[in-house]
């Protein structure tokens, strides 16, 4: 008698397991087909060079830069020590930008000898620091690439623009729309064990487009709250309440009595409305819970947490 190999049990829905869905390679980038084809050709035969990455939030700007520094061979684990720095936005001073370009001066401790340089939103870069930046890529270390992002390539300089060599990433939700797809049904495949709902699946689509401009990363985040929602909801935890919503824009606080707390089983109670209710949370529900109990009697003790909403 044959038995059937056991199945691969789902990821569970938390940020961590989230961040998996992020590319690892050039392979990975979804709905740029021509950047990745032109930067497989520069991996095959590399330079030191300058790119500009320009395009809207979350089409995968920075994770295409992040890519790139892989393929060629950085330890993205290491960090500095393997070739690759991040500058987060709102860090291009002039003193941050002679920093970053020290990084490309030294040989990297592990990795394949690439510096990879990602500064992110390089608009925000203020006038002196555009202006040692103009110097700099004029004249860069071997084996070494900036790679800068814009949401706003028209507030950069011409004579920046003219030292890099600028890719436009499509944003537009009609293009990426296919690729959006397949992703929600990998996540929900990997970490539900299922495929995603068809209403839920127009539903998350619709919420990452912005100015009619798709985010894969904001498709991400709601993935992951749907999934938190969808595996509360399947524990129980808040049967009697209304079912918590992403769009109300509004906070859910939710309180559990632990079962050692001395309640008989767990106790959730669920409250919509501003963050301003919390104090009324806290000052009532403990008084309620424990005005049954004798004195002397041990106290709940009260855990908060938040689901969806701001």
């Amino acid at each position: 008698m044959q038995t059937s190999q056991a199945a691969k049990p789902p990821r569970q829905a938390t940020g961590t397991h989230i961040q998996a869905f992020q590319p690892r390679s050039l392979a990975d980038i979804l709905g740029q087909g021509p950047i990745v084809a032109y930067l497989r050709k520069f991996v095959a035969n590399p330079h030191s060079a300058a790119m500009l990455f320009e395009g809207e939030t979350g089409v995968g700007k920075t994770s295409t830069a992040l890519a790139l520094a892989a393929e060629l061979g950085c330890d993205m684990a290491a960090g500095d020590l393997g070739g690759v720095r991040v500058v987060a936005s709102g860090e291009q001073t002039a003193d941050a930008v002679r920093d970053a370009v020290s990084f490309l001066q030294f040989i990297p401790m592990q990795g394949s000898g690439w510096k990879v340089l990602v500064v992110n939103e390089a608009d925000r870069m203020s006038t002196a620091a555009e202006t040692i930046w103009l110097d700099a890529l004029e004249r860069l270390p071997n084996r070494s690439l900036a790679v800068f992002t814009t949401n706003h390539t028209a507030k950069l300089s011409d004579r920046f623009q003219d030292r890099c060599l600028i890719m436009h990433f499509a944003g537009d939700s009609k293009s990426l729309a296919g690729d959006a797809g397949r992703l929600l049904q990998r996540v929900w495949r990997e970490c539900a064990g299922t495929a995603v709902p068809p209403r839920t699946e127009r539903r998350l689509l619709k919420d990452a487009i912005r100015d009619g401009c798709l985010s894969f990363r904001r498709l991400l985040q709601l993935a992951e709250q749907e999934l938190l929602v969808s595996r509360d909801r399947e524990r129980g935890r808040s049967p009697l309440s209304p079912e918590p919503t992403l769009e109300s824009g509004k906070a859910a606080f939710s309180m559990e009595v632990a079962e050692s707390a001395g309640v008989t089983g767990s106790a959730f109670i669920t409250r919509r409305g501003p963050p301003a209710s919390l104090r009324n949370l806290r000052e009532s529900v403990p008084m309620a819970l424990a005005g049954g109990l004798g004195a002397g009697e041990h106290r709940p003790q009260l855990s908060l947490f938040t689901i969806g909403g701001r």
